[in-house]
């Protein structure tokens, strides 16, 4: 969990605080729902500031990649074969482990829905 958590939720939750007594009294001096939208300008700020995860750096073993795509392994690896899916890495030179890129899984998958659409279409 990123370490400027805390921060935002001890913001967030000083105007929760102002909100709910807002609310509560009777003598309001900024609308709850003034208060409410600092609220999310805090949250949406924090989240926009969030550093993105790079899928191409990710690697994904075969249990994901057949969960993901629905093939079999003795499938994946025919297409492998006729140079129809992406091939796996070995992770450590030498070594039986494989994984694949997400990205070219994902790339992978788009290109098969993007040719069913249009063969529909047509």
């Amino acid at each position: 969990m990123p370490n400027n958590i805390p921060p935002l939720l001890e913001e967030s939750q000083k105007i929760a605080d102002e909100l709910a007594k807002a609310i509560a009294s009777s003598v309001v001096h900024e609308p709850p729902l003034l208060i409410a939208d600092q609220l999310i300008k805090v949250v949406a700020s924090f989240l926009e500031n969030q550093p993105t995860s790079n899928p191409t750096n990710r690697l994904v073993r075969w249990p994901e990649v057949q969960k993901r795509t629905g093939l079999s392994r003795s499938h994946i690896y025919n297409l492998i074969a006729k140079g129809l899916f992406p091939a796996p890495l070995k992770l450590v030179p030498g070594g039986r482990a494989s994984a694949f890129v997400e990205s070219k899984v994902d790339e992978w998958m788009r290109q098969r829905i993007e040719a069913s659409n249009s063969s529909k279409a047509a």
